[in-house]
């Protein structure tokens, strides 16, 4: 979804004095800590568990080989 300028500076307004007045600033920067800690961590099990192939492989990778 592409928003010009305009929508963007009202969107950003309206979080601003809609949301962040009542909240504060603390409790919304905890919140997006928090998530971007439990999605990097599922990244972290994904890749962890299936390793990207190496740069021109094909197939799948060989554990037992790579130690």
């Amino acid at each position: 979804m592409h928003h010009d300028a305009s929508e963007q500076i009202l969107i950003h307004y309206s979080f601003i004095t809609l949301f962040l007045d009542r909240v504060g600033r603390k409790k919304p920067l905890l919140f997006g800590a928090t998530v971007f800690v439990v999605l990097y961590a599922i990244l972290a099990a994904i890749v962890a568990t299936n390793p990207p192939l190496p740069d021109g492989a094909q197939g799948t990778v060989n554990v037992a080989a790579q130690r």
